[in-house]
């Protein structure tokens, strides 16, 4: 049975973590820092500070953010006197802003909160905090969300084929690879249909050119979902990506992908196992790769469920890796900014 103190002190426990936690999606500085004490320790892996500096660090980075919610499960605490060791799990869910090709991407976290929470004057406050990171995973992207409706409203039957490319319809994307390849595609079966996901300064010319092509436009969410999930081919041409989240999206949703040896693709693909690869710059490779896959339903069957395998056996560890970076390239962004205003402002001052 527990004592009055140790309910009241739950209770005032529970509070911080929950102040805390609304804090965070608010941007609320002050609010953050006052679940902390003076000296307070917070470890996000990324990083690592005084609960002051971590309520800034969040007011630089989540802003970048379209949306941000942390869900707030009821935590283990268990007292000593005026410590207590504390465990709470939550699920964060970031939601990114749409990038240049219109697309934004849902990540939801599985996090540990380690509070050691000390009461000190009477006030029960975060001495230090680590955040102990135990999964992620991009919404949707699963092959589950396939949808015959979807394919219907395609003009797609059994023997059809979806083929899609996903990102910004611009010059840079080297799209006349992608419609080269889609047209050999296309005289090998009439039936298949090019599915084009994002916006872009060449749509309305690629609509112009090409009217029975699907033009998508922007999707997120289970909408992109069940596009990726609904295609039977992923053609990746760009030749200018960093990373290339679309490849490893394409690849979760179950999707054989086509791409050059080259970013996320050079990483994650091995050629004919889990994907197909061509050397980079070689443009007839790439169009006889798309059109072997598009004749051999049981290849693009079995690279597919290979891909599958392949972005589910991401670990934890790269991910975060990823969002670190991120994370830093936003704050480089912002720094830069602070500078560029800072000196604009001293010319005017002059």
């Amino acid at each position: 049975m527990l004592t009055t103190d140790e309910l009241i002190a739950r209770a005032e426990i529970t509070d911080v973590i929950q102040r805390l936690a609304r804090g965070t999606d608010r941007l609320d500085r002050e609010l953050m820092a006052s679940c902390y004490h003076s000296d307070g320790f917070d470890d996000h892996n990324s990083f690592r500070g005084s609960g002051v500096e971590f309520a800034d660090w969040v007011c630089t980075v989540l802003p970048h953010f379209a949306a941000t919610t942390h869900f707030i499960a009821l935590p283990h605490i268990r007292l000593d006197g005026d410590v207590a060791q504390v465990d709470t799990y939550c699920v964060a869910h970031h939601v990114s802003r749409a990038d240049e090709s219109g697309q934004a991407t849902d990540m939801v976290m599985a996090l540990r909160y380690v509070d050691r929470f000390e009461r000190r004057s009477g006030q029960w406050l975060i001495a230090k905090r680590v955040c102990a990171f135990d999964w992620s995973y991009t919404v949707a992207f699963d092959p589950a969300h396939r949808s015959d409706q979807l394919r219907a409203r395609w003009g797609l039957g059994p023997e059809g084929l979806a083929v899609v490319c996903v990102g910004r319809l611009a010059p840079e994307k080297n799209l006349a690879l992608l419609l080269r390849a889609f047209e050999a595609i296309e005289h090998l079966n009439p039936h298949a249909r090019l599915v084009l996901v994002g916006n872009g300064p060449m749509r309305e010319e690629l609509q112009a050119k090409y009217p029975d092509a699907l033009f998508a436009g922007q999707l997120r969410g289970q909408a992109l979902a069940e596009h990726y999930a609904s295609a039977d081919l992923f053609l990746m041409p760009s030749v200018t990506e960093t990373f290339g989240n679309v490849t490893t999206e394409a690849m979760a949703s179950g999707l054989p992908v086509l791409a050059f040896d080259y970013a996320a693709a050079a990483d994650l693909i091995k050629d004919g196992i889990n994907g197909r690869v061509a050397p980079l710059g070689d443009s007839e490779a790439f169009v006889r790769a798309a059109v072997a896959l598009a004749a051999e339903p049981g290849l693009r069957m079995r690279i597919g469920t290979e891909a599958r395998r392949t972005a589910l056996e991401l670990d934890w560890k790269r991910i975060v890796q990823n969002f670190e970076a991120v994370l830093y390239e936003v704050m480089d962004r912002a720094q830069i900014e602070v500078s560029r205003q800072t000196k604009d402002y001293a010319l005017g001052q002059t």
